[in-house]
């Protein structure tokens, strides 16, 4: 059936009204009872909550726009009633992020403003934003949804509308934490680097999309150009990894598995591929409609660089929107997916995307119409009515709303408007210094401490991660630091080539359960050993030899005896213990055999600390790190 303005605006009311119908009310104002993730996988909790991606605060932001566009007055009540709930609900706490913290809800709160002319809605705003600085040091995590990012952006808004000079300020110690704790690998830059993904995220809710989007807006809102040109990284990161098979970006998550009870059984057999292929979602969250997304504004801000990215994640979305039919969600939904079209239908002038956007609704729009309930974005709830806005009927409501007006803002794609002097300038080169320092700490501190001239004339600009590093090594001499610089580019060199934080993780796992095996033989040392594969050993003039271990996201230098020394050198080209205690034995000598006894001892030692593992448990291939140290 084709769309029509008329059933798209009889769907719309028909979601506001049932959000009104199950409202509830408290001294505080208007509030939902929406679903909460549970403490394990697939549970979940039905609770009072206020924020922007699964509580009140989103769905007044739909009932706010539905008054506006539907001319419906009762949903304007009920969505400022509900505002003033939310806001009460979350001073109480101290999450400052956007889609779930304070941050995102105040920036609903300055669009109140907008609809009603109230500027209590400015300072309530402001009130919400207070204390925002210390989410600089607490945010969990650096990301859109829920972190730095997404409080940043939420911060700029409010100095936007407010001036106020402290969340400007903040906003600018946030986008500084971005660029101390951006991951600068040889693709480009990433943040989410925990060890239960297989590397950096790529996406827009939680990966380098999300963090690339904000430093955009950033960049043109403090006319800041090196927050682009780090944002242009994170692209560069996504696009090293689009597959040109799939025609799409991976989505690197492994935590469900590494979440699920009796994992740590599960390690000693899963596949080593498992732990090195990522898997697809094309979503808002994670995939291409939400990194089309971020292209799309890169096109608004910069022009055409990203342009070939975002034709493809405008094909892969138009693809893939027929396997989302079922679920009209905004988060991972066909709405949420058809943001993309839409947006980018009316920013490029292309109706069939428009034309396609409106199929999309038109899913809701038949739901609505047959009474049949919209599946929420949690698999197991079945059919319980969610009501929140990127989980459930209010985000369907208003994409519905987005359709009937360009007026309604985007709540996925929140663009910044405006302009502010930065309070502290920033080049491309203290960018690429910053970079740098966090792959070479101690190198570049003694650059700067004894060679700050050298330094200074080079970080003047945006350099490569290859030129920053041959710089390091070219002044490391001259500060003194020749050998920590050449240790320390041994251990970046073994993380670069490290395939997969889970799998670190995993190997862990693996070689604790190998240790418990070994220990329980009569004679564990007729089992063949060799050194465990996320380790080398390493050796300079200063620091002598000592162990490189690859530990989640980061590599760490152990301090060994000489003994350990010599054990795990000679476990480098055989794997037979009885050779290796034999052979160091012949060359120290062993008269009363102590000898003896201290290299066995040695060698378990050395299997307890996972240093050495059975030879015929899983391990990557020693290629895997090939050249590291």
């Amino acid at each position: 059936m084709p769309f029509s303005i008329e059933r798209c605006r009889a769907a719309a009311a028909s979601l506001a009204g049932q959000c009104l119908a199950l409202a509830r009310e408290d001294a505080n104002g208007v509030y939902w009872v929406t679903a909460a993730h549970g403490p394990s996988p697939g549970t979940y909790a039905w609770l009072p909550q206020s924020d922007l991606y699964a509580g009140s605060g989103g769905i007044a932001a739909f009932l706010n726009e539905a008054a506006s566009i539907l001319g419906a007055s009762e949903f304007r009540d009920c969505a400022l009633s509900a505002l003033r709930w939310s806001s009460s609900d979350a001073r109480r706490r101290s999450d400052y992020g956007y889609y779930a913290g304070r941050l995102g809800l105040a920036h609903a709160m300055l669009r109140a403003h907008e609809l009603t002319g109230d500027s209590q809605w400015v300072e309530e705003s402001l009130r919400l934003a207070q204390g925002a600085a210390q989410f600089v040091t607490s945010a969990p995590c650096e990301d859109l949804l829920i972190g730095t990012a997404g409080a940043a952006l939420g911060a700029m808004h409010v100095h936007a509308a407010t001036g106020d000079r402290t969340i400007g300020r903040t906003a600018e110690d946030l986008l500084q934490r971005l660029v101390a704790t951006a991951r600068w690998t040889p693709e480009g830059a990433c943040w989410d680097v925990r060890r239960d993904n297989i590397r950096g995220l790529c996406g827009l809710s939680h990966g380098s999309s999300g963090i690339g989007l904000v430093l955009l807006e950033a960049a043109a809102y403090f006319d800041q150009p090196a927050y682009r040109t780090l944002a242009f990284e994170a692209f560069r990161y996504e696009s090293s990894f689009y597959d040109p098979v799939r025609l799409t970006w991976p989505d690197f998550r492994k935590a469900m598995y590494a979440m699920r009870p009796g994992f740590e059984a599960e390690c000693l057999t899963t596949p080593d591929e498992f732990l090195l292929t990522p898997s697809v979602m094309e979503a808002w969250c994670h995939g291409a409609p939400g990194i089309g997304l971020a292209r799309l504004r890169a096109f608004e801000l910069c022009g055409e660089e990203w342009l070939a990215d975002l034709k493809r994640a405008i094909t892969r979305t138009e693809y893939t929107l027929p396997d989302c039919a079922r679920t009209v969600t905004l988060c991972h939904g066909a709405c949420g997916n058809a943001v993309l079209l839409l947006e980018a239908g009316r920013v490029m002038e292309e109706p069939r995307l428009v034309r396609l956007a409106e199929e999309a609704g038109g899913l809701a729009i038949v739901m609505c119409e047959s009474g049949e309930q919209l599946t929420s974005g949690y698999p197991s709830l079945g059919d319980a009515v969610e009501l929140s806005l990127m989980m459930g009927n209010a985000g369907a409501g208003y994409f519905l709303l987005q359709l009937l007006s360009g007026e309604v803002p985007n709540v996925l794609f929140p663009r910044l408007n405006g302009h502010s002097a930065a309070s502290v300038p920033l080049s491309e080169g203290d960018v690429v210094r910053t970079l740098t320092a966090s792959l070479l700490p101690r190198t570049m501190q003694a650059i700067g401490q004894r060679a700050e001239p050298a330094a200074s004339e080079f970080f003047t600009q945006w350099r490569t991660r290859e030129e920053s590093l041959a710089f390091c090594a070219r002044q490391a001499p001259a500060a003194g630091a020749d050998n920590e610089q050449r240790r320390e580019e041994a251990r970046l060199r073994m993380r670069d080539d490290w395939p997969s934080l889970i799998l670190a993780y995993v190997q862990e796992v693996r070689v604790r359960s190998g240790n418990a095996s070994f220990e329980q033989l009569d004679d564990p040392l007729r089992q063949p050993l060799r050194l465990a594969s996320y380790v080398r050993l390493w050796s300079d003039e200063v620091q002598g030899t000592s162990l490189l271990r690859v530990a989640g996201n980061t590599v760490i230098d152990m301090p060994l005896t000489p003994l350990a020394v010599a054990v795990l050198r000679e476990f480098e080209t055989t794997n037979v213990p009885e050779k290796v205690i034999r052979k160091i034995v012949d060359d120290i000598g062993d008269d009363d055999g102590s000898a003896f006894e201290a290299v066995r001892r040695q060698i378990v030692e050395a299997v307890r600390a996972g240093l050495l593992e059975v030879a015929v448990s899983p391990a990557v291939p020693t290629a895997a790190l090939s050249g590291s140290v």
